[in-house]
């Protein structure tokens, strides 16, 4: 019987991605000029992309903000 362990994850899952986008919200709240950015593994980028390291091998790698 997997359904308990399934229900656990999918509740956590849900838990982790409601947290992550009341994060992303803080951030263009506080940046109102901010349209968009992405994140990437930075191995996948090449070195003009990778403006910012983040922890686990992360880079914010694109920008876009409206003037």
């Amino acid at each position: 019987m997997k359904a308990l362990p399934d229900r656990t994850q999918n509740l956590q899952g849900q838990s982790v991605l409601a947290d992550l986008a009341a994060r992303i919200a803080v951030i263009f709240e506080q940046y109102p000029m901010l349209c968009g950015f992405s994140v990437q593994e930075c191995s996948t980028l090449t070195e003009d992309r990778a403006t910012v390291q983040l922890p686990g091998d992360m880079c914010l790698a694109d920008v876009s903000v409206s003037t």
